[in-house]
């Protein structure tokens, strides 16, 4: 099975490091390594990292194997593996190689998304029963319970 895993390490030695440890755990078919950026958010001490993204030839049990593997390492500061199917059902083009600039993609969902009203729903009314538990027989107790389903129902 094919999938895209993106890899953010705290630098760009972390990314040979990753790669070796994805190419030890499937067949790398492209790559695409970014430059060192700053994270929007810090990520505990760190204020930056490098990023890539590979496409990966491999089987399930090894793709567990390998995200347990990835949380593991201490370079390996986030990743994200999705199914190269999911992806190119989203639009997105293949990752190349040769390719070192980021493709911005725009999402167009097949059909149009619209609105939903919600009414907020009435306080719901306490129903107070006259008699004990104890004292009520059987017959009356479920006549009193078919009561207030019907008015809870009709509400």
């Amino acid at each position: 099975m094919r999938y895209d895993i993106t890899v953010i390490t705290k630098d760009s030695s972390g990314l040979k490091k990753a790669k070796e440890l994805i190419g030890s755990h499937g067949t790398i078919i492209s790559q695409r390594e970014g430059p060192e950026r700053p994270f929007k958010y810090q990520i505990g001490q760190l204020t930056g990292g490098s990023y890539a993204t590979y496409v990966v030839e491999i089987e399930r049990p090894k793709m567990v194997e390998l995200h347990r593997a990835m949380n593991l390492d201490d370079e390996i500061i986030r990743s994200l593996v999705v199914h190269h199917q999911a992806v190119k059902q989203l639009g997105h083009a293949e990752v190349k190689p040769e390719a070192s600039v980021p493709v911005s993609v725009e999402l167009k969902p097949e059909t149009p998304i619209t609105p939903v009203l919600v009414k907020n729903p009435e306080p719901k009314k306490v129903v107070r029963v006259q008699k004990k538990v104890s004292q009520v027989s059987e017959k009356e107790r479920l006549k009193l319970l078919d009561e207030q389903l019907k008015k809870l129902l009709e509400e």
